[in-house]
């Protein structure tokens, strides 16, 4: 059986992570929001949003390392899905497993010895 320190600490991560994730499901959200409010259009939000290369400023040129293909598989088109999903439903299921190890942690720590 784990220290309850060790619990202790664990929950304590857990539960900065999971606020860290409601808060950037928030800001989303919020973004997202006031931009249908002022345009009239729900700005799609990707996965690929968040692994995308930073534009280049003041003429700066970034070039990534890359392979010849991978080809037309269905790793390929799975992966390709997968970067289609909207960002706040991935963090929104990220949030609510981090939440259900954050009960699972605190009934461990509450169990009798």
């Amino acid at each position: 059986m784990p220290s309850v320190r060790f619990i202790r600490f664990a929950r304590l991560a857990v539960l900065v992570a999971d606020l860290s994730t409601i808060a950037f499901v928030t800001l989303i959200f919020g973004w997202q929001t006031i931009v249908f409010l002022r345009v009239g259009s729900w700005p799609p939000l990707a996965l690929s949003v968040a692994f995308s290369a930073p534009k280049p400023i003041d003429g700066d040129v970034y070039q990534t390392a890359s392979i010849g293909g991978m080809g037309d598989g269905p790793a390929s088109s799975l992966f390709e899905m997968l970067l289609q999903l909207p960002l706040i439903s991935v963090l929104l299921v990220g949030a609510a497993m981090l939440t259900a190890f954050y009960a699972w942690l605190y009934k461990i720590e509450k169990a009798p010895r």
